[in-house]
């Protein structure tokens, strides 16, 4: 349910008109005239715009379900356990890591590490190779998800260990 008052009406018009909140023909359902003068309804009906798409929420519905039939933890542990090896990984190849990881409470998914003047040219090497990283005020930002493995990291790590 929604109520306006007639001077709200007045004082704040639609931003916009959609299907439904344009006041149909005398015989038809719903206002069809492209490109036709129209009027908006005289009720709150005027910030009616029109109806949800459908198929985007159902699919992130679906997309939710997946991610709790895995278990919020275990993609946690599991994340947890990749984000683990990669920062093993540049620590053997002595990269500085910028995230914060000596606490695992203050660690996430993403880990940004730096290759100093080598940052640019390193992201282009991954991404001639089709490892997507992030260039975040010039560090290289890598963002682990449930969809990588150990040879995603290690594949990262030996074009990485290139520029060391």
């Amino acid at each position: 349910m929604f109520y306006t008052s007639p001077s709200f009406r007045r004082k704040y018009p639609p931003a916009w008109a959609g299907w439904m909140s344009v006041m149909p023909g005398e015989d038809d359902f719903i206002h069809t005239a492209k490109n036709a003068p129209f009027r908006l309804h005289d009720s709150a009906e005027r910030y009616i715009v029109g109806t949800y798409n459908l198929q985007p929420l159902l699919a992130f519905q679906a997309a939710v379900d997946y991610l709790k039939a895995i278990g919020f933890q275990n993609i946690r542990n599991r994340i947890m356990e990749l984000t683990d090896y990669l920062i093993k990984g540049l620590n053997k190849l002595k990269v500085r890591i910028i995230s914060p990881v000596a606490k695992k409470s203050e660690r996430s998914a993403i880990i940004s590490f730096s290759l100093g003047a080598e940052n640019r040219q390193c992201i282009k090497k991954l991404a001639k190779a089709k490892i997507s990283v992030g260039e975040r005020a010039g560090k290289i930002r890598a963002s682990l998800n449930i969809f990588n493995n150990f040879q995603d990291i290690d594949r990262l790590l030996e074009i990485v260990k290139s520029f060391c």
